[in-house]
């Protein structure tokens, strides 16, 4: 019980906090903040489904908040420096070309959450959008998410 109260503390903070996150190494190291979102987003999915299936709702505030923290830049700004240096692109865009730990880790993140509420929001355009530093922004919604994560497989 324990446990569950400390993963929906971490999940329910304002989506711009990560008070208990660590932020350690952010390129490839298990302290990427973006792995632990997509660890407690698969356990409380898992969770919501074999223990509350009947009340999905109060889960999805929680499982809703994990992927959204996704689109935080602090999360995703790691891969313009990545692209670059790996593909020669300064494109910051994290779904667009390569990317497929984060599109792969975090899609499969979003169709759990779907499986879990049955809640659809991500499925309207625009509902996972990536700010970058420079106003510039990158809008994605569950298929075109899901279409990266194809698209990177198969290039």
């Amino acid at each position: 019980a324990e446990l569950l109260r400390w993963c929906h503390e971490l999940a329910l903070q304002p989506l711009d906090e990560f008070r208990g996150f660590e932020w350690g190494e952010q390129l490839h190291g298990g302290t990427c903040v973006r792995y632990q979102l997509n660890y407690l987003g698969w356990a409380l999915s898992a969770y919501a489904v074999n223990h509350v299936p009947n009340a999905p709702q109060p889960m999805e505030e929680v499982l809703r908040n994990l992927v959204l923290k996704q689109t935080d830049l602090r999360v995703w700004g790691y891969w313009r420096g990545l692209n670059l240096v790996g593909n020669l692109d300064g494109n910051p865009d994290p779904l667009r070309k390569d990317n497929i730990m984060f599109s792969g880790f975090t899609g499969d993140q979003i169709n759990m959450y779907v499986a879990a509420t049955g809640d659809r929001r991500f499925d309207e355009k625009g509902s996972l959008t990536f700010v970058w530093k420079d106003g510039r922004e990158f809008a994605y919604d569950h298929a075109t998410w899901m279409e990266a994560v194809r698209r990177n497989f198969a290039d």
